[in-house]
């Protein structure tokens, strides 16, 4: 199958706890496209494609949907995790309803879990939870419960972190929230949504890709 460079995406929007979050739907026209790729981003993210991903999946006949978390680019909301996990949850539900295929005039048999770094831990950890979801693919994913632990017990790394975040907050543009601190603080109060073991049986049962 050859590689169709000639793919342009559809903007879309859906909602997560009533707030409107930003996507692109790179449609495939091969015919016998039979698959759709629900591609998560990094943290930060981009405000397009990932990667190059969405056009070149596209491109070799996979339909491919990535959007910007809450609070980031031109979605609305804040930037936390567990606001970008429970949006992982919607855009599966938007990605399956009948209004989402009737709409784009598009037809998939399937849905796969792709996420990258930050998206890949998101992916394991809401792909765990949802039960239609079969096939889930992490690239270099965090493990977010790990990342919560360093930063109980170091300090040094808490403070190099916060920085980190603080500095990404700091463009209105690329992301909204408050201070790195409230980020951290959300992250560990939150920190068994996220405990990769608890989901570990759930995840033996689904098709799993790591690279």
């Amino acid at each position: 199958m050859g590689l169709d460079k000639n793919v342009d995406p559809d903007s879309i929007h859906f909602y997560s706890d009533q707030k409107k979050l930003q996507g692109w739907l790179f449609k495939s026209k091969d015919q016998k496209a039979t698959s759709l790729i629900i591609l998560l981003q990094g943290a930060v993210g981009e405000d397009g494609d990932l990667l190059n991903l969405g056009k070149s999946l596209s491109g070799s006949g996979i339909h491919v949907l990535t959007y910007n978390y809450p609070g980031s680019w031109r979605s609305e909301g804040m930037r936390l995790d567990v606001t970008a996990l429970k949006s992982v949850e919607d855009a599966l539900d938007y990605s399956m309803s009948k209004t989402f295929k009737e709409y784009f005039e598009i037809e998939f048999d399937e849905i796969i879990l792709c996420g990258y770094s930050y998206g890949g831990g998101l992916a394991l950890v809401a792909g765990a939870q949802y039960e239609a979801l079969d096939k889930i693919i992490a690239l270099a994913p965090i493990d977010f419960k790990t990342l919560a632990t360093d930063l109980e017990k170091s300090t040094e790394f808490r403070k190099f972190h916060q920085d980190f975040v603080d500095k990404i907050l700091s463009n209105p543009k690329v992301a909204r929230g408050t201070t790195g601190e409230d980020y951290h603080n959300s992250l560990l109060k939150n920190k068994e949504l996220f405990n990769m073991k608890t989901f570990a049986p759930k995840l033996a049962k689904k098709k799993l890709l790591f690279i």
